[in-house]
């Protein structure tokens, strides 16, 4: 899993630079040290993804208009938001990380620092994002459940900041290293049956013109995400979304993706079941499949299987030509 570093420079009486970013911040309760120590964070964090095909290039990312949005929250003791800066930085074509620097301006007493990163669209009428970090306990989806997109990616980062012994004390400096990982696994799916579909389009096996992969999770999948506690939250059921499969009577390609998502998960490896159908413009189901994919926080999973020509009777086992093996690779997003 690539991981970044947050260090912060704590100083004292130096000038409190925004860097573009949006503050809130809460007065301090009655009878605390007044101290105020400042907190220079520098950002950084790693766009490397593993090396596919089809892997969305910073150039091609660039060029859609997505940026990246940092949220640094100062959480204290008594669950406050004592300071808060969001800042939105343009993805540069060719890069392979991102940094910032970020100030907070605290007082001596003791806080979580909490980091939450992710992409969002900024237009002249509307910012579009896939997260609503208005709050980071926890951070909820926005605008309905969405997959197939590169840009549901994110990062987070919790951690302890002490500032109680430098109560009265100027112009200190103290470094705090914290480490972004990601909250969300990805997996994709694969069919490797894209010569088999077409020979069953051409015998009259299979009808249709316009085909399109309906996938649904069984159970429950976690759609928010607690930084504070580092944990998923806002479990939802009878989630789905499609995939519009064009040119697949024409296409020359052996294997074909038929869908792929970003999904909050724990760091430990679980288990989505997946219903797959594939169905044709008049709605008619011609394969069903169900599979168990293997998740797990910062991993990429890809799950190869015969998803346009089997049907689902207790196993991927129907389709004559299929061996009943489903390939599972899970590497290292």
């Amino acid at each position: 899993m690539k991981k970044t570093s947050i260090i912060y420079a704590i100083t004292g009486l130096l000038a409190l630079i925004f860097n573009s970013c949006t503050l809130h911040q809460e007065p301090d309760g009655f009878g605390e040290d007044p101290t105020e120590v400042l907190i220079s964070a520098d950002v950084n964090i790693s766009l490397k993804l593993p090396q596919r095909e089809d892997a969305v290039t910073t150039a091609a990312r660039a060029a859609t208009g997505y940026s990246h949005r940092f949220v640094i929250e100062a959480l204290g003791d008594d669950e406050r938001v004592h300071d808060r800066r969001e800042c939105i930085v343009p993805i540069e074509e060719g890069a392979e990380t991102v940094m910032l620097p970020v100030n907070m301006r605290l007082h001596a007493r003791n806080y979580r620092i909490l980091v939450w990163s992710d992409y969002v669209n900024v237009t002249e009428s509307e910012t579009v994002t896939f997260y609503n970090a208005t709050s980071l306990t926890p951070v909820m989806p926005n605008n309905g459940y969405r997959a197939n997109t590169e840009y549901k990616d994110a990062f987070s980062a919790c951690g302890k900041l002490d500032l109680r012994p430098y109560k009265d004390q100027w112009q200190s400096k103290v470094n705090v290293t914290l480490d972004l990982s990601r909250p969300v696994g990805r997996y994709e799916l694969i069919s490797t049956d894209v010569a088999a579909f077409q020979r069953k389009l051409n015998d009259g096996t299979i009808k249709g013109g316009a085909f399109t992969a309906r996938l649904r999770y069984g159970g429950y999948v976690a759609t928010g995400f607690n930084v504070a506690e580092q944990t998923p939250k806002n479990m939802l059921s009878f989630l789905s979304y499609n995939t519009s499969l064009n040119n697949l009577s024409t296409t020359e390609n052996k294997e074909l993706r038929i869908g792929f998502d970003f999904i909050i998960c724990q760091p430990d490896l679980t288990e989505i079941p997946v219903e797959i159908e594939i169905v044709n413009e008049k709605n008619e189901v011609v394969s069903n499949t169900a599979v168990n994919i293997p998740l797990q926080a910062g991993y990429n999973t890809t799950v190869k299987g015969r998803f346009l020509t089997a049907t689902t009777d207790g196993g991927l086992n129907i389709d004559p030509d299929y061996d009943g093996t489903v390939d599972v690779d899970l590497g290292k997003l």
